[in-house]
Parts: structure tokens; sequence; C-alpha cells
């Protein structure tokens, strides 16, 4: 007898015994960060008969936990449509500790990038439910730390030759036309959404994140300026010689589309991408030494803020938060509905012009409604006015 074969029948055997001991919350000291949740497809495809055909989708997520875990803490996935189980992945988190805790204002906290398991196809569409479990790395208990929902959908498309071509499939990401968020971004910090090519900054900067389905123009961050109230009152950009300019880039390279081709040509295209808005703000006593030099801070002007975002003179997003009078932004009631966005982040109200701007491909104001950061439902009155507000453009897919 190979001891060895033994050794694993037994390990497999004890390990199918052991209980998944499952838990409706997340630990004390632990928070699920729902900015940084996000959820895209990979179809796969195979050829049969010299013909390509799509098997199906496989899901990766990119999620975060804030808080100090045990070493060898892991997310587990589970994917069910009308509460069946289609898919799942089990992976080991990468874990950031820092000396001491929250140091610079940096939180402990773990994450995944790549939360998949591509051997495990969808051949659906339509919304999924997505639970996202903490699993702790000492004791193995999970826990719960949300439910998303995702929407699938898909394009059909067409060979040169007009015949049927294996179609694609996306996360259809109307819904997060209303999910805006703003950050006071410490000095030095890491990049509040992840990114390939992180940028650092060693000053204190306010930036605020927003999806859009982007047109032709769109596909690029449009350089623009910036104009604010404070209770009603104009406020100088502009006092110490800085510049009033909104710059940015791609939310940690957070873009996607896909294209639907028909007969006789046609080609039309969806894609959703999430950008970052560096403001020309900063933010800190006055006393402060990494206080963005030349930038006005929103610590010496609490109240009621209203921002716009203008382009060649055209308004392309405005932005409502409040700061309150220890100099920070305040909290969006919506966070105290079970919504929560990370160290120094909140939902902020986010105003789109009349039709959409220029930058906007689709805007479907129905599906804005029912809520955003991937199924959080509006709560507060707030939040469900600014989505309310979303107005309609063009048409929700090709």
């Amino acid at each position: 007898m190979n001891p060895t074969r033994v050794f694993t029948s037994v390990a497999l055997v004890l390990c199918a015994l052991l209980p998944r001991v499952a838990v409706a919350e997340l630990p004390e000291g632990l928070t699920y960060d729902d900015g940084y949740a996000y959820f895209e497809v990979e179809t796969h495809e195979d050829t049969k008969d010299g013909k390509r055909y799509a098997k199906g989708w496989s899901l990766t997520a990119e999620v975060r936990i804030l808080g100090r875990v045990p070493s060898r803490s892991a997310f587990r996935m589970v994917v069910k449509k009308d509460g069946n189980e289609v898919a799942s992945a089990r992976q080991e988190a990468s874990i950031y500790y820092y000396n001491p805790p929250a140091m610079d204002q940096n939180p402990d906290m773990m994450w995944h990038g790549w939360l998949r398991d591509r051997e495990q196809i969808v051949n659906d569409i339509g919304q999924f439910d997505v639970e996202i479990y903490y699993i702790d790395g000492d004791d193995l208990t999970e826990h719960l730390a949300r439910t998303h929902k995702v929407d699938v959908q898909k394009v059909t498309r067409v060979r040169g030759n007009d015949d049927p071509d294996a179609p694609l499939f996306y996360v259809n990401r109307h819904g997060e036309a209303a999910a805006s968020f703003i950050v006071q971004r410490p000095a030095g910090r890491y990049p509040h959404i992840a990114a390939s090519r992180p940028n650092y900054y060693d000053s204190n900067v306010v930036a605020t994140y927003f999806t859009i389905s982007a047109s032709e123009k769109g596909r690029s961050f449009q350089n623009g300026y910036l104009r604010c109230t404070v209770n009603g009152e104009k406020l100088d950009l502009t006092p110490f010689g800085g510049s009033d300019q909104v710059s940015g880039d791609l939310a940690g390279e957070r873009f996607y589309a896909v294209i639907h081709t028909a007969p006789g040509n046609v080609k039309e295209e969806i894609n959703f991408r999430q950008y970052m808005a560096l403001l020309p703000l900063t933010w800190g006593a006055a006393d402060d030494p990494k206080r963005r030099e030349g930038y006005p801070s929103i610590s010496d002007h609490p109240g009621d803020w209203e921002c716009k975002y203008i382009v060649n003179g055209e308004l392309i997003r405005g932005w409502r938060f409040t700061v309150g009078e220890d100099g920070n932004i305040a909290p969006h009631p919506e966070e105290s509905q079970g919504l929560s966005l990370g160290a120094g982040a909140h939902f902020v109200e986010m105003t789109i012009p009349e039709g959409g701007a220029y930058i906007d491909e689709r805007l479907v104001p129905a599906q804005a409604k029912l809520g955003g950061f991937s199924g959080h439902e509006w709560q507060s009155d707030g939040a469900k006015a600014a989505a309310a507000a979303v107005p309609a453009k063009g048409t929700p897919a090709p």
C-alpha cells in the first residue's frame, strides 16, 4: 500500500469533515470597502466544426477589507442565480500591516485583485448575487462581508463574412451612474483604488471617483476646471497662485469595452470607465506641512460645498458635500445605512447635466435609481434624489 496515497486520502476526508462556520457579519475592527469592490467577466470561447462559440464566462472580483487580520486570511466568493450556486472561488488575500497600525492614516488591510476561478464557467445572463466571505486565517471561520448584485449581459457578433461569431459577455454598470465618492488622501498614501501604475502625492489631496458609459470623446479623461461655492458663496480657487484645473486618470485602469457587430459592417460599442478626478483643493489645518502648496484647503471653509467640473464651458459633473467644523468632509447619511467606502472616503451627491454631458454615451435612470456600488440600495433622501435626477441618454445596450 502506498503510504502517500493513504495520507492524502485521510487528509481529504478530514478536510471534508471540517465544519464551515459562517457568521453573518465581520468581526469587530474590520470594515468592508464598497468603494473598492469591482467585478468583471471574461468570455471563454471554443471552436466546434470550424466555428467559434462562447462556452460562457467566469467572474473576477477586486475586493478589500480594512483592519488587521491574521496571516493566511482569505476571501471566498460565491456566485448565485435565483438562489442556486453556479460558481465559487477561494483565494488567500494579500495582507498589508502598518506598524504601528494606522501609521500616517494608512489602515491595515487585506485585498485581492484577481479573486476568481477561471475553470468555473457560467453560461447564463441576468442578475447574479455575489457573496463575499472573509475567512479568518487562524480559526478558519467564515464571515459574510457583503452580498453584491452583478448584472451580466452579452453582445452578439458576426464575422467578416457576416456569419455568426461568438458573443461577448460583460458586466452592466449603468447602475453606477450616481455612485460617486470623494476622498481626502493624505500625503504618501497608496492610491485609493489599486493601479498597475500607482500615483503618489507628497501633499494632502482631494479626489472624486465616478463611473461613466463613455462616448468616443469620453474615453480619456478630460482636463477641465473647477468652480465651487461654500454655503452659497463663491470660493476663490486661486488665491495663492495655484491652478483651478481638474486633472485625473482612469481609476486603477478600471475600464472595459465590448463591441456588438451585425451584418452590413454594423459596429456599436458599449464601455464603462471609472475615473478619478483630482480636484484643485487640499486639506489640513493652517500649520499642516502636508497642505498642498498654492491651493485652498477645505479645512479652512467648513460648511455646505457645491463644486462643478467644467470642460471648455460645458458642465460635466457636479458634487455636493459638507465639511465639518473639524476641517474634514462629513460622512453622508447614506453611510449610516450600510455603505462603507474606506479610510477618508465618503459618498457624495453627484449631479449630471440634463441630457448628459458629451462624455456620456448611455445613461439609464431606471437602473441608477435601484442603487449603486454593485447592489447597495439607496436609503437616504439625498442619495435617492441624486439617483432620481440622473437623465436619460442613448440606449441601455447596443
